[in-house]
């Protein structure tokens, strides 16, 4: 869930757009990013550049990108102008070797925000699992959200299961970057055992240090994809030990818990303590005190008691 800053944030995407040619890339989070208002305005930085189809003729055949001044054999990132770096980054990961992926690493060094994430993806882009103890650093403290975005999306990429479960149970981590790699933990851990109990730990210890329901909720999201049946006795232990008070959306991670029980095991019923947990409730409808209220049948003019239940919005209901 994309907050509030992303819109202050938007005029600053469409410059480095424009500018740098660049943006974080990273499997399934480009579809949750797509709608965020910074996206909106690169899209439409990008929209901006594209000279418009004339009616009725083909479109024109894309023209190639212009290599940038790099010799692949010994590529150099620094002797290449510092706002042409990306694009030479993006040609390094397409073109070079062996030589090319450690200039790439060296990317991630670069003083520019611009640079770094560019290097982030082109690490994405090449797979390259010996940046990952990098990535989780620029992901955990880079001054730059853009940077520290590009750098967990492409831990997701790479696979990195140890340096995503860092991200998750690291305190100093924003929500907004622990978010991809909660999404992509499960993926990155899926049929191996002893990196999917290596998640499911990490996910645990996320969920009981979690410091708002929303985060909590995500948490939950992510051990349901995981899948792991022997999560139930840990989520079992951690229902167990909420105490919400009331008009706290606590209560909803609660019942998440014992949905989540129900996913990671089809064998579990929870049907029982979700009705018992609902009735504990103070906000659900059903559980408040019913409160009678006389009226008058506008048809005959008898009276006559109506129960009602005060709901979460603070509203009657028949």
């Amino acid at each position: 869930m994309w907050r509030s800053f992303l819109g202050g944030a938007a005029a600053v995407a469409a410059l480095l757009v424009v500018a740098y040619g660049f943006w974080p890339s990273g499997g399934s989070h480009e579809r949750a990013a797509s709608n965020s208002p910074a996206a909106q305005a690169a899209h439409s930085a990008r929209a901006a550049q594209a000279p418009p189809a004339s009616a009725g003729t083909a479109s024109p055949a894309p023209v190639a990108e212009t290599a940038p001044p790099l010799d692949p054999a010994a590529p150099d990132l620094q002797a290449v102008p510092a706002d042409q770096r990306p694009k030479a980054l993006r040609w390094l990961a397409r073109n070079g070797g062996e030589a090319a992926i450690e200039q790439i690493r060296e990317g991630l060094n670069d003083p520019s925000p611009a640079v770094r994430a560019a290097a982030a993806n082109a690490i994405a882009d090449v797979k390259d699992r010996q940046s990952a103890r990098r990535l989780r650093q620029l992901a955990a403290s880079d001054p730059s959200q853009f940077v520290r975005l590009a750098a967990v999306e492409a831990l997701g990429e790479v696979g990195a299961v140890e340096e995503l479960a860092q991200v998750v149970t690291d305190p100093k981590v924003d929500p907004e970057v622990k978010q991809p790699a909660l999404d992509d933990l499960p993926d990155a851990a899926a049929d191996d055992p002893p990196l999917e109990g290596m998640a499911l730990n990490a996910l645990m210890d996320a969920l009981r240090s979690a410091d708002s329901p929303d985060l909590a909720t995500d948490i939950l999201a992510a051990i349901s994809d995981l899948g792991d049946p022997s999560a139930v006795q840990p989520l079992i232990n951690y229902f167990q030990s909420l105490d919400p008070p009331a008009s706290s959306d606590w209560w909803d991670v609660g019942e998440e818990a014992l949905y989540t029980i129900e996913d990671v095991d089809i064998n579990q019923d929870m049907s029982e303590p979700l009705e018992a947990w609902d009735e504990k409730d103070p906000l659900n409808d059903y559980a408040a005190a019913r409160v009678p209220i006389r009226q008058q049948n506008p048809s005959n003019g008898a009276l006559f008691d109506k129960t009602y239940f005060p709901g979460r919005t603070g509203q009657a209901h028949p």
